[in-house]
């Protein structure tokens, strides 16, 4: 349910946030979003192919129509402004075992409770060493990025 939005605006970007340098790889294991105060937060955790630090990101607002698949096909979001994370190199399988195994067994839509600007949080299809999300919200908003380690995790916050 959102909850009204008494919130002060977060000193973000509304353009693109993404890291910098060379960065090993990680395997998503969870994924989950909810709110920290006034602002609402989507994390993505990883199981780190290296010292433990996070794989690298690109987060930033897309027009639609948003694309999935290969073929791309245009998928239905509800929402009124998308950002779509890319996190690379990353991977949802573990492709150094044979057979593949997926390291995310969670769901394609995360689900949340109490929220400021939510509406929708899907996951896209692996594509190119890259794990990607779109976070569908009530409108375009400013967002903070932050990657960390123990555990190894990416969060946006969005104010």
């Amino acid at each position: 349910m959102a909850q009204p939005d008494t919130c002060p605006t977060i000193h973000g970007t509304t353009t693109i946030a993404q890291s910098s340098g060379p960065r090993l790889p990680g395997l998503l294991t969870d994924a989950d979003a909810g709110t920290e105060g006034c602002l609402d937060r989507v994390t993505f955790f990883f199981e780190s192919l290296g010292d433990g630090t996070p794989p690298g990101y690109r987060v930033a607002y897309q027009d639609p129509p948003i694309t999935d698949g290969d073929p791309p096909e245009e998928i239905a979001l509800d929402g009124e402004a998308f950002l779509v994370v890319t996190i690379t190199p990353a991977s949802s399988f573990d492709t150094r075992l044979e057979d593949h195994p997926p390291t995310y067994l969670g769901g394609l839509l995360l689900e949340y409770g109490d929220h400021h600007h939510l509406v929708e949080v899907r996951k896209l299809d692996d594509a190119l060493g890259s794990v990607r999300w779109v976070i569908a919200l009530d409108g375009r908003r400013p967002f903070l990025v932050d990657s960390a380690s123990d555990p190894t995790r990416i969060s946006v916050y969005i104010g």
